[in-house]
């Protein structure tokens, strides 16, 4: 769905583990260093898929790239140069009646992630 990093970078927050859990979904497990040296462990349920798309897209835009979203596809491009496609992901649900899907524009910031040298030294 969302690897650990992006969502950590998304969330500004130390993600050790994105995992599914059986009865409540999609959660990820932070590690918070506590006052006299201790490690809080915590389980948090992921945001709404919808929201965690849009604060993605905010992220991205943030380090200088646009995410377009229309029905059939995500696109992001770089806002220097506006037209260049950097990364695609097709909306596989599109026959299914679903006319957007923001897993595309999660998928499509992976790229940032895997690509762009600045997002490293920000982590």
């Amino acid at each position: 769905m969302v690897s650990k990093e992006l969502l950590g970078a998304v969330l500004k927050t130390n993600v050790v583990e994105v995992y599914r859990h059986k009865k409540h979904g999609w959660k990820y497990k932070t590690h918070i260093q506590r006052a006299g040296g201790w490690v809080s462990n915590s389980d948090v349920p992921l945001p709404d898929i919808h929201k965690l798309a849009w604060e993605t897209k905010k992220w991205a835009f943030d380090l200088g790239y646009f995410v377009e979203t229309k029905a059939l596809s995500s696109k992001l491009r770089s806002r220097e140069s506006g037209s260049e496609i950097i990364d695609e992901c097709f909306n596989t649900n599109w026959n299914n009646g679903k006319p957007y899907d923001p897993i595309c524009d999660i998928k499509v910031c992976e790229w940032i992630v895997e690509n762009d040298d600045t997002f490293s030294s920000e982590t």
